[in-house]
């Protein structure tokens, strides 16, 4: 009788989302539409998630993401891999969004000196458009390390789940959300002692 030798089972190496992000980019910079359209599949949905939170208007944010992702298509080149992919990419969104809200702004006052019947509305509107503005202003301010903790955190994740993500532990994550609280506080006190 053989007796079969059970060899330990090799672990292979988890590969991070990130490689596998910029090992797409490669790809697609290259040419590769089937990497591009893969690259696109893995980031839409956040893509959308930071449009939506920032404009607050689901058909703006489709709208939104259909633009970041032509602007995806001509920029790619212009990644040089010094952060994570991903981050790049929230960066871009953050600031297409930022430019959405800035022509909204633009509309609202215009509108709001012809239709007075609206202005309520048109008021409130242009307040939380303000608002998402200053949040995307602030964030533009901030390291790489909070601004994803912060990005996370609105869309509702738990620290032990925005750790998980990131790779670090939950006190560092509660410990970044912190520190990103504390320096929009200094903004704001800022803002304040300014006027």
């Amino acid at each position: 009788m053989v007796q079969m030798r059970h060899s330990p089972h090799k672990q292979v190496p988890s590969v991070s989302e990130d490689t596998i992000d910029k090992a797409l980019v490669r790809r697609s910079c290259n040419g590769d539409g089937e990497a591009f359209d893969t690259l696109i599949e893995r980031h839409i949905d956040t893509i959308y998630r930071v449009a939506c939170r920032l404009l607050d208007d689901r058909a703006d944010a489709a709208d939104l993401t259909q633009e970041v992702c032509l602007l995806l298509a001509r920029n790619l080149n212009s990644f040089k891999g010094t952060s994570k992919f991903a981050t790049w990419l929230h960066r871009m969104t953050a600031n297409r969004a930022t430019d959405w809200i800035r022509r909204e702004l633009r509309r609202l006052k215009a509108e709001k000196g012809y239709e007075d019947a609206r202005q309520a509305a048109q008021a409130d509107r242009l307040a939380r458009a303000q608002g998402r503005l200053w949040l995307a202003e602030a964030m533009k301010g901030m390291s790489q390390e909070l601004v994803e903790v912060v990005d996370l955190k609105l869309q509702g994740y738990t620290h032990e789940e925005i750790a998980t993500r990131l790779g670090s532990s939950p006190g560092t994550a509660a410990w970044r959300y912190s520190k990103a609280l504390k320096e929009m506080e200094q903004l704001v006190d800022g803002k304040e002692d300014a006027s």
